[in-house]
């Protein structure tokens, strides 16, 4: 959900969006989404899951979001 000039907006992909929705809609709030982008990815997920905003896809913000994820943490 990086912002590049030739996507027309920057967030998700209707696509992703979608597919968010699906999951939530499924699972409800038993799982948990990490966003790597800014904070206005948070208004396009769907409330219920645990969310971490992560900033940015760097290595240091997808292992962080890894060791959240393995630990089943609620809240960061």
């Amino acid at each position: 959900a990086e912002p590049r000039g030739w996507k027309g907006r920057a967030g998700l992909s209707a696509e992703a969006r979608a597919a968010v929705a699906r999951w939530v809609a499924r699972h409800g709030d038993a799982g948990r989404v990490v966003a790597f982008g800014g904070p206005t990815l948070l208004e396009e997920v769907p409330p219920g899951p645990s969310t971490l905003l992560a900033w940015g896809g760097e290595a240091l913000m997808q292992e962080a979001a890894a060791r959240w994820l393995a630990e089943g943490r609620g809240a960061p």
